[in-house]
């Protein structure tokens, strides 16, 4: 039995190599078959608007998702500074001590602030709207079809 086995694996390669073959045949394309691309559908003014109109909503959504990123690191970098104020306060010696550590603490909401500032400024602008096709607008082929069908 244990031939039989060695048998079957020493064949495995040749096996492979010939269902390799025979499958890359019907992969070929026939070298008659017609090789130009096929023809692009135009949108009407309708429906183009309704796909420009998609794609503004989408980069509206990551805008606001971007947004809603940066200010909540904003507000943790703002509760961490907070908490290692309150920290500090309780080991304050006097009056200078406190004095300081507001202004260090002001210091660092003004900085947190002016980085969140700079990001939204790195977003850009609020997307603009796609504009909207004129009402009563037709295309060429709608004209055509009109005609024919008053016919």
């Amino acid at each position: 039995m244990a031939t039989h086995h060695m048998r079957t694996r020493a064949h495995f390669p040749v096996a492979l190599f010939a269902t390799s073959v025979v499958f890359s045949t019907f992969m070929i394309a026939p070298s008659y078959a017609d090789q130009s691309p096929a023809p692009v559908a135009t949108l009407s003014p309708q429906e183009q608007y309704k796909f420009d109109f998609e794609i503004y909503l989408n980069k509206l959504k990551a805008r606001e998702i971007e947004m809603r990123i940066l200010n909540q690191n904003f507000k943790v970098a703002i509760e961490k500074a907070r908490r290692e104020y309150l920290l500090a306060l309780r080991s304050a010696k006097g009056p200078t001590d406190k004095s300081l550590l507001s202004a260090k603490f002001d210091e660092v909401k003004s900085s947190a602030a002016a980085e969140l500032e700079q990001a939204r400024e790195e977003l850009g602008p609020i997307p603009a709207p796609p504009q909207e096709p004129a009402k009563g607008f037709k295309s060429k082929m709608n004209r055509d079809f009109e005609k024919k069908k008053s016919r």
